[in-house]
């Protein structure tokens, strides 16, 4: 089973922010490298759990994410991350003041 994600990267003090905006799981690295990986490992500990109580396939399509059910193993895909100019936008970001 392999499940596509999209990171976001952007710049941070300090280093890299590589996040997943559809299941709010973020890594943060040095550089992109540590970012990504840092992600992955984020992203691949939400599927565990899922996976365990056997609602992985529900969550993964209710947040809009691509699966492929091909193979036992489990797999976290990160495509060509996208890049912003910053960190995450403020809390209260297209919501009504």
């Amino acid at each position: 089973m392999r499940i596509y994600v999209l990171p976001r990267l952007a710049k941070i003090k300090g280093g890299i922010e590589a996040r997943c905006p559809e299941l709010r799981i973020t890594g943060h690295g040095r550089d992109e490298t540590q970012a990504l990986e840092s992600l992955r490992r984020g992203l691949a500990a939400w599927c565990d759990g899922l996976q365990r109580a056997g609602r992985l396939e529900d969550a993964v399509r209710q947040r809009g994410l691509q699966l492929d059910l091909e193979g036992e193993e489990l797999a976290v895909v990160l495509a060509q991350p996208e890049k912003e100019s910053g960190g995450h936008p403020p809390p209260t970001a297209g919501r009504p003041a």
